[in-house]
């Protein structure tokens, strides 16, 4: 039996994860393993990389971030893993929270109130933070939690101790209640790469108590051996207790199932001011007026070469759906000018746009250095999507997405039918 591997933590994780996603899947098809799951610390910035290098591979991929979560004046550590739309939204609010709303964490209220869609794992380092009373505050708010069973050896005896007593506390007061997951954090790949995390730790000032020389990416004969040192010879417990855990990591598999759409484009639209709302009809009005008194503004509206070149780049702009990118920029490189805060003329291939030049992106003419267009922008490189009309219905499970077409069986004033999608009312259940 292959077990998922849920603890990755990448080179996005700075000065902590190595190695690349290729590389970690490259060792799990070695051994056997088809789903991979990201936990990098208080980030989510590999997350995308790491779902695209999954599926060109064939992995199934989970999505997930171990964040630090402050309640009063003390901190804990754990991780979450992203079970549909609805928990992706909820884990980008809670990173919103880390990287922008506070000073690298998320508060438990905060926490909390994004639950929906996630599944929490409680790291070992936080049992102390989870005594019964706070332990089914969480499972009552986020349905699914478990303990993360991650017997690693450290460096140091101090902590070394520690972490054992935490495993045996949890044992003691939250188990069976709260359902042991077997997880190893692997920073590395191999055993013998372990200096190179000791190396960067001591780069990024971290403590000498956080060694370990076994945060490598495990297999399944590894996990056993060290969950095994835990128990005397011959105690019945060990098999059951590493099944259990074993099967919470695959159910947890199972049901994370969502991945981030890469085939739609996600610009936010531009919101005029009252001003310019008065001035323009629409964007794409605003747009053209704005490219046009570029030109004036730089002497060439007369000039048949620059309007050939404006023509040109309006329409691949347009079928793109980029007008109101173009918009957005402006509006900060505009602010950039009237605060007097320092910005590039013209960094990669936008330096071949003339729409740009003329808008105030740039500070370069394309024509006068004769720049290419189509290597910033051209008709090959803009995605294309196919619209699709969805049925998307709320349930205790998340969001679900239905074709209007597609078949399904509900109960409507107490009897039983089949209908499509497209037809479904207010009150019918799920069948």
């Amino acid at each position: 039996m292959t077990i998922p591997h849920l603890g990755i933590h990448s080179r996005f994780e700075i000065l902590n994860g190595s190695r690349t996603f290729e590389d970690y899947i490259e060792k799990a098809k070695f051994l056997g393993i088809d789903t991979l799951g990201i936990a990098d610390l208080n980030t989510l910035g590999g997350t995308f990389s790491f779902q695209t290098a999954c599926q060109k591979a064939g992995i199934k991929s989970i999505l997930g971030e171990t964040v630090r979560v402050k309640r009063n004046d003390e901190t804990f550590f754990v991780k979450l893993y992203v079970k549909n739309k609805a928990g992706w939204q909820n884990l980008l609010r809670i990173s919103k929270a880390i990287k922008v709303d506070n000073d690298g964490f998320v508060t438990e209220k905060e926490l909390l109130e994004r639950s929906n869609g996630i599944i929490l794992v409680i790291n070992p380092d936080a049992i102390n933070h989870f005594n019964k009373v706070y332990y089914y505050k969480y499972s009552n708010t986020f349905k699914e939690v478990f303990f993360q069973l991650d017997v690693t050896e450290w460096v140091s005896d101090e902590r070394d101790k520690n972490y054992l007593l935490n495993t045996q506390k949890y044992f003691k007061e939250l188990y069976p209640s709260c359902k042991p997951v077997l997880i190893h954090d692997s920073y590395y790949l191999d055993k013998e790469d372990s200096h190179i995390k000791a190396s960067m730790n001591s780069i990024g000032g971290l403590s000498e108590e956080y060694r370990s020389n076994d945060q490598h990416f495990k297999n399944s004969k590894e996990q056993f051996l060290i969950l095994s040192k835990l128990f005397k010879e011959g105690d019945d417990r060990l098999q059951a207790i590493y099944d259990e855990s074993v099967s919470n990591v695959l159910e947890i598999a199972k049901k994370c199932k969502f991945e981030i759409y890469s085939d739609t484009l996600h610009i936010p639209q531009y919101e005029m001011t009252d001003a310019e709302s008065q001035k323009y009809k629409d964007n794409e009005t605003m747009f053209v007026d704005l490219i046009l008194e570029g030109l004036v503004k730089i002497g060439k509206d007369s000039d048949q070469v620059y309007l050939d070149r404006i023509q040109e780049e309006v329409a691949t702009i347009k079928k793109g759906g980029f007008v109101d990118y173009f918009l957005n920029l402006v509006d900060v490189y505009k602010f950039a000018d009237d605060n007097n805060l320092t910005r590039n003329v013209g960094r990669g291939s936008i330096g071949g746009s003339l729409v740009a030049y003329c808008l105030g992106i740039i500070k370069i003419d394309p024509i006068k250095y004769n720049l290419l267009f189509s290597r910033f922008l051209n008709e090959a490189r803009i995605l294309k999507t196919v619209k699709k009309e969805m049925i998307i219905l709320e349930t205790e499970q998340g969001e679900i997405e239905l074709l209007p077409n597609k078949e399904v069986k509900v109960l409507r004033e107490s009897q039983e039918m089949i209908i499509l999608a497209k037809e479904l009312q207010q009150n019918d259940g799920l069948i």
